[in-house]
């Protein structure tokens, strides 16, 4: 079993105190880029508005991996759930 599966970080909030309303140009661009393309922000993006270059790469990495790809959906769904149950992460329905 994998000993990320028991860790108490699963149970806890973020480690970061989550962004409200940015005042940093890049973070504001990022956050109305987000809710363009996805209509809300989730706590992960007010935490990566910390970092505000990293998390746009980021989306742009799994922005392609769900529609860049010749993959089907349900099989990249899989991947999602398996890399999370192996690293001992939750899925955010």
């Amino acid at each position: 079993m994998n000993p990320a599966m028991n860790s108490p970080s699963t149970t806890h909030g973020p480690r970061l105190p989550l962004i409200g309303e940015p005042s940093e140009p890049e973070t504001v661009a990022m956050f109305e880029e987000v809710k363009a393309r996805t209509g809300r922000l989730l706590n992960l993006h007010r935490v990566m508005g910390y970092a505000p270059r990293l998390a746009k790469a980021s989306m742009e990495m799994a922005l392609q991996l769900r529609t860049g790809t010749l993959l089907p959906r349900p099989m990249i769904e899989l991947m999602i759930l398996r890399t999370a149950q192996t690293v001992g992460s939750d899925y955010e329905w």
